[in-house]
């Protein structure tokens, strides 16, 4: 939906998606039980292109640098955009959605399924994922699996639950 003239658009998606990201005037639409996303026009809706994952993921987001970044099946990894097959990897132990940084280039995200939950950041350069990391927060706060990085970059808001220091969650 156009917020300023009203017009709103459809498009069809042969899968379910699960995650969304929007950027450099392109739409990324993930369905990660299927390994797929697709990448239509912001304006015309048009599927221009489509990346096939070779793992399912859980989240996706298109990081600072361009890159695509999945999560999921205990991997962190990166898929070129235009070579459309995965530039870097990284295992982890947890998994949850993604936030991006708004100008460091960093993904956060609270891990799902333990206790207590922790945030984990990792950080990534030109499709290589360069750090994987916790939070000092571990076990301190009731964290929650939504949450924002403000625009500034410099705090976690997590709603319902705690305001945390976003520069604090960083390699120990």
């Amino acid at each position: 939906m156009n917020y300023v003239t009203g017009e709103i658009k459809e498009g069809n998606i042969n899968h379910s998606p699960n995650c969304l990201d929007i950027y450099n005037g392109e739409i990324y639409v993930g369905c990660g039980q299927n390994k797929v996303i697709y990448i239509y026009d912001g304006d015309t809706l048009e599927l221009k292109d489509e990346i096939i994952s070779v793992t399912a993921f859980d989240d996706m987001a298109v990081g600072n640098d361009g890159y695509i970044y999945i999560i999921g099946d205990g991997y962190v990894k990166s898929l070129s955009r235009t070579l459309k097959q995965e530039f870097s990897s990284r295992e982890v132990r947890y998994f949850g959605k993604m936030e991006k940084h708004p100008v460091r280039n960093v993904f956060y995200f609270t891990t799902q399924g333990v206790s207590p939950a922790d945030i984990y950041a990792f950080e990534y350069d030109n499709g290589s994922i360069v750090n994987v990391h916790d939070s000092p927060y571990h076990g301190d706060y009731s964290l929650v699996t939504n949450f924002k990085i403000s625009p500034d970059g410099k705090s976690c808001l997590m709603v319902p639950g705690p305001y945390l220091n976003a520069m604090r969650i960083k390699k120990i």
